[in-house]
């Protein structure tokens, strides 16, 4: 059936047999009368009786909606929605269809499918008061019913302290708080909530009270001050090695409520609390980086609790030695790479080159790979690896301190543009080994075995490149030198450098001016964070997209090296200037350097570099 669908008149509908229908189910999710329609609908077809087929179609996809009462923006919505096909939703069923259903739901005996038909008749027409008053007391026999055993929740155990429950409740809330005057609640609703309430604390069902509080207190239905004592008693009532975590939720609320209510002391006892509740994870998990992060978070507490420093200290003293800890217990794994025949290949290729083909050629070992091509690559990974790309990252630095965290993919949305640099930078690193091991060390090795490379050899190119300002030429070629010889730490600290300037470079000579004017009239050049960002654009008409990105994430990006923040700040040592992500940064910059000189490297640069023999 298309929907919307023709309406069916009201005397099509028969309620008695309606009623038949779902007198034997012991739920009242609309899911399962949505089955018990679909399933007749299906024998009425098969029998040849439209009559029939018409009306259980219309029941069907009126009890297939989505209800979520807590999302107040779009509390409808279809249970599927793709490009070529979309199931029903409560527009589907305005005008004449309304009616009928607001006349059918009377005369309905199960409350939940009375309760639906009953809110799409309001919410399509709100002029039918009526039937929003039928509505509520429908979603309140529901949650009865749940509380009383005649009916069972769908998921969760038997009784009224269910989610189940509480989300009738809650849209009964809702119903009564928009269509009542001075927004008074029906006694029943009221009743309802706080059995629920009471019912949740007393088996410190904390999930569930914790959100049964924030509805009564929301609606002014149950007093601050007496919900932040109850949950105080509640979360104290947590014993040892329970639910730690959830006791701490309810210590949050009963501080924030405290707050409310004007007692600094009750809030900050509870504080306290919790912070002690988050510190007793350390003992539910095994390692110093779970610890840590305990003690990290509990830290984080404290910092809106005065009075604390001197156990801020201790918990500071403690996270250190938790990380320190940590680097002694990070595994290693490793994946055997065979270059070898590339090696070979290299080798054979460079050794028959005279000096200016040799430094052109190093400069054309590889090429960035295409952005859409490494980020269809990266969701290809997510499928491939589900489990772990739903959990989320956490990098350490040197002295095991935490330096970035990342959440998970979502399973169904696309990734955020976070997780895919650091999923590409993850993969692209396997690609810069191979590019560095397996060619630009041999092409180095064959390049500095043939010819007594110095500065003068490297000075022509770096003096007719427009990536190169005037005043880095000697940075620039001193640092390709150190690279060619393979000193790794002082190219690194030669060549990152300059990244800055030379970006800044390519935008003066493109018309733009990379600087930013404060209100005294004084000017500053802009930093990488601004050249990667709102002055990009500007840049990719100069510099490939492809290679911009491979720039941010060797240069830039964190989790990464972040090459230019480490090196500025002494954050690198010596064997992170010998990693092959450092050395293809700097031979990446060499590659930047000379690719603007190729259509004259015969005419001008060869010969420039065999002058400087």
């Amino acid at each position: 059936m298309a929907w919307p669908p023709q309406p069916v008149p009201v005397n099509h509908f028969d309620a008695a047999a309606i009623n038949a229908l779902t007198a034997s189910l012991r739920t009242v999710d609309c899911r399962s009368i949505c089955a018990v329609f679909e399933q007749a609908f299906m024998t009425a077809r098969a029998e040849s009786q439209p009559d029939h087929v018409a009306v259980l179609q219309l029941l069907a996809g009126a009890t297939s909606i989505v209800l979520r009462p807590s999302d107040r923006g779009a509390e409808w919505g279809p249970w599927l929605n793709t490009l070529t096909q979309r199931a029903p939703i409560p527009d589907d069923f305005k005008g004449e269809q309304n009616q009928a259903f607001a006349q059918l739901g009377p005369l309905l005996t199960h409350p939940g499918l009375r309760a639906r038909l009953a809110d799409l008749a309001w919410t399509n027409d709100r002029k039918l008061g009526a039937s929003a008053i039928l509505a509520i007391d429908s979603y309140c026999e529901c949650a009865e019913q749940l509380a009383d055993g005649r009916s069972v929740p769908t998921f969760n155990a038997p009784g009224l302290a269910s989610t189940e429950a509480l989300q009738y409740v809650e849209r009964a809330l809702v119903l009564g708080h928009v269509t009542r005057r001075k927004r008074v609640q029906p006694e029943r609703t009221v009743a309802v909530l706080k059995t629920i309430y009471v019912l949740a604390r007393e088996r410190c069902e904390i999930g569930i009270f914790i959100k049964t509080a924030e509805l009564g207190i929301r609606y002014a239905l149950l007093e601050p001050d007496e919900v932040a004592a109850d949950a105080e008693t509640v979360a104290d009532r947590i014993k040892p090695g329970g639910s730690e975590l959830a006791a701490t939720a309810a210590l949050d609320l009963a501080a924030q409520l405290y707050e409310q209510s004007g007692d600094p002391d009750g809030k900050r006892r509870c504080q306290l609390k919790a912070v002690e509740c988050i510190l007793a994870m350390r003992g539910q998990v095994s390692g110093p980086g779970a610890e840590a992060h305990w003690v990290q978070t509990a830290l984080f507490a404290l910092r809106h609790v005065r009075g604390t420093d001197a156990r801020r200290r201790e918990l500071r003293r403690e996270l250190r030695d938790l990380q320190e800890d940590l680097l002694g217990e990070m595994g290693q794994f490793s994946v055997p790479i065979d270059v070898g025949d590339e090696r070979d290949a290299v080798l054979r290729s460079f050794d028959d080159m005279d000096l200016p083909t040799a430094l052109r050629e190093l400069a054309c070992l590889s090429r960035s790979r295409p952005i859409e091509e490494l980020r269809r690559q990266a969701l290809e990974s997510r499928e491939s690896s589900p489990l772990t790309s739903m959990m989320g990252s956490n990098w350490v630095d040197a002295d095991g301190k935490s330096a970035v965290q990342l959440n998970a993919a979502p399973a169904l949305e696309q990734p955020s543009e976070e997780w895919f640099k650091a999923t590409i930078n993850k993969m692209e690193s396997f690609r810069r080994h191979i590019v560095v091991v397996g060619r630009f060390d041999a092409a180095r090795l064959s390049i500095t075995g043939r010819f007594a490379i110095d500065e003068r050899h490297l000075l022509p190119i770096v003096l007719h490149s427009p990536f190169v300002r005037e005043d880095q030429v000697g940075l620039m070629s001193l640092g390709f030198v150190r690279l060619l010889q393979g000193d790794y730490r002082s190219a690194v600290h030669l060549l990152v450098p300059q990244l800055e300037p030379s970006l800044r470079y390519v935008l003066r000579l493109a018309g733009h001016d990379p600087a930013i004017e404060f209100d005294d009239m004084t000017e500053e050049d802009v930093s990488l964070t601004a050249l990667l960002g709102r002055l990009r654009p500007q840049l990719e008409k100069r510099i490939p997209a492809d290679v911009m990105l491979e720039i941010e994430l060797l240069f830039h990006n964190r989790p990464g090296s972040a090459l230019r923040h480490s090196v500025a700040h002494g954050l690198i040592g010596t064997g992170g200037c010998l990693s092959t992500d450092s050395v293809y940064a700097c031979w990446l910059l060499y590659q930047l350097t000379c690719a603007p000189l190729f259509a004259d490297w015969t005419r001008v640069i060869a010969p420039a570099i065999e002058a400087s023999k």
